[in-house]
């Protein structure tokens, strides 16, 4: 989900939680005056911030509702999840946006139940009331998703609602007065640890990504498969004996080598060499445009991809992807080396080339590279979309018996119904290469197996951590 959709979401939660409070404030003005205070003869005051604090509540809680079940239908969901810390470790595995959204959107969204109780009820300002309360909130809300089936029962969401409530609940205890400006102070920076501890840990997990060398495996484990008692079975040798590979990376260009290697796709491509062109660096991008033709060129730094675009002739045409003409353009591009793949020919007219080299070697390349004509048969837009590996650093690898054993105790991932493991069978083991979040190839074994008697691969990184 986009942060417009996100925004687009809560806004509409918000406006429904604001209309159904305010028809419900008659009802409450009505057993606050005349049955609390008349019949029963109440004593107790709402001030006015504490009774803006329970509109709030109010909004929020219906806000919450609106959020956790109505965006989302009946068949959406269901189901349970009771592995602790797994949603962390499918995000830190595959490091996306939305992942990662999952995991901080949990958290966020009951910060403001930490932050409003202790304003609505002075009970509220222990600690412990405040989480109870969330844990009661979070906890009813996920029994009502697995018994309706809009929604998961996780672990998780338990989890990061109460790191929310108890980071809220800190950061609005901090500025509560209590009595003694000494005494303040020292309360104060007490209960900010709380929220500061939380992003303290979100920075560390991203300060931790981006000092790693390389990214992370998305088909790595994220919760421990329950292989106690499981019926395993090797039919084949494994070796014993480590080793060292190399694990293959882009070849990043510093901005001069990225601007001269522009400008030569760029004449290639068939700009005007006596047309000066103007080149402009942004966001690790090299951008070169004609000076007198609505032709240009995007080349970017990390792996060398690009994408050209000549608006000049407005006849779009279907050409010839076979043609001498482009088969020579491509030949010159240096993009596929010595063998230029056949193009298949797209719907809309263009051409769509394949490049699906096996990892190895001194280089290899993977992607796709697509190409619109004009109607005399010269490039309308060209989106080279291959990249070019090349050893980046030869690093340590487990044995393939190593690989094995952490399979055998559970540590991987299958994309089958169920968690319980009771046969693995294990008929064939090769090393093979797998692209990471940062864009590198890594080394990881790949069993063939039958797991419950279906068949499956297993990865296994190979690098050694």
């Amino acid at each position: 989900m986009s942060l417009t959709e996100i925004n687009g979401l809560v806004l509409r939660c918000f406006a429904t939680g604001a209309a159904v409070t305010l028809l419900l404030i008659p009802f409450f003005l009505i057993g606050y005056f005349f049955v609390y205070r008349r019949l029963f003869g109440g004593k107790k005051r709402i001030g006015r911030k504490q009774a803006a604090a329970w509109m709030i509540l109010c909004i929020y809680f219906i806000m919450v509702l609106g959020v956790t079940f109505f965006n989302r239908d009946g068949e959406s969901g269901g189901g349970t999840n009771l592995h602790l810390f797994s949603s962390y470790r499918n995000a830190w595995n595959s490091f996306t946006l939305k992942n990662w959204q999952y995991v901080t959107l949990n958290i966020v969204m009951f910060v403001p139940l930490g932050m409003l109780l202790p304003v609505c009820h002075k009970n509220f300002r222990k600690g412990y009331m405040t989480v109870l309360a969330g844990a009661l909130f979070t906890v009813g809300i996920e029994c009502t998703q697995l018994m309706t089936g809009y929604g998961v029962f996780e672990y998780d969401d338990i989890l990061n609602n109460l790191i929310g409530t108890v980071a809220g609940y800190g950061l609005v205890m901090a500025f509560m007065p209590p009595a003694g400006k000494r005494r303040r102070i020292l309360r104060s920076a007490l209960y900010l640890m709380l929220p500061l501890s939380v992003l303290a840990l979100f920075a560390g997990i991203f300060i931790k990504y981006r000092r790693q060398p390389f990214g992370n495996l998305p088909g790595d484990y994220i919760y421990r498969m329950e292989v106690d008692g499981a019926r395993i079975f090797l039919n084949t040798d494994l070796n014993e004996q480590e080793a060292e590979v190399f694990v293959y990376g882009p070849k990043e260009r510093s901005e001069q080598e990225g601007t001269e290697e522009a400008l030569r796709l760029f004449a290639l491509l068939g700009a005007p060499k006596e047309n000066p062109a103007s080149v402009k660096r942004q966001d690790g991008n090299v951008i070169v445009r004609s000076a007198s033709t609505d032709e240009s060129l995007e080349f970017c730094l990390s792996d060398g991809t690009f994408i050209y675009r000549n608006s000049s002739k407005t006849q779009a045409g279907t050409g010839n992807g076979d043609g001498e003409y482009l088969q020579d353009l491509l030949r010159k591009l240096g993009i596929f080396g010595s063998r230029i793949p056949d193009p298949e020919q797209r719907a809309d007219g263009g051409y769509s080339y394949k490049a699906e080299d096996e990892p190895g070697g001194d280089e290899f390349r993977k992607g796709d590279l697509e190409v619109w004509l004009n109607a005399d048969g010269t490039i309308r837009t060209l989106a080279n979309g291959i990249t070019v590996y090349r050893p980046a650093a030869e690093v340590p690898i487990i044995s393939e018996k190593e690989a094995f054993e952490r399979m055998a105790g559970g540590y991987f991932r299958i994309y089958q119904e169920g968690d319980r493991i009771s046969s693995l069978e294990v008929n064939r083991v090769r090393l093979d290469y797998r692209r990471d979040t940062k864009g590198y190839y890594q080394p990881v074994y790949l069993f063939s197996t039958r797991a419950n008697e279906v068949g499956t691969t297993v990865m296994i990184p190979a690098l050694r951590r």
